[in-house]
């Protein structure tokens, strides 16, 4: 669906595969679950904030948590921002709007 709109995806089906790409290929914006089997996206955004080429990039967290206190530790934990799973389709294209400059700014 990113795609189709003219979003660049790229996934990464685990926490090491993506800190491992991240050394080599920088991005604007990284949609991340909390809940990961190698790492919980807690631990792997603090990870990725560390890395040379995505340390200002944008940080989404998806979870199927959104009482207060979960967005609260996404906050702490150096999320950008939280949505809650299942993810509404129209807010996710607006947070990326407001996120990721306009493909006019990156030529």
């Amino acid at each position: 669906m990113l795609s189709a709109v003219g979003h660049t995806v790229q996934v990464e089906d685990s926490s090491m595969a993506a800190l491992r790409r991240v050394q080599t290929e920088g991005f604007d914006v990284c949609l991340l679950d909390i809940g990961l089997p190698d790492m919980d996206g807690h631990q792997l955004v603090g990870r990725l904030r560390m890395a040379p080429l995505v340390a200002g990039a944008a940080m989404i967290a998806l979870s199927g948590y959104g009482q207060p206190q979960d967005m609260a530790a996404s906050k702490r934990a150096g999320f950008t921002r939280h949505l809650v799973k299942p993810v509404d389709v129209g807010k996710l294209l607006a947070v990326l709007d407001q996120l990721t400059p306009p493909a006019s700014a990156i030529d």
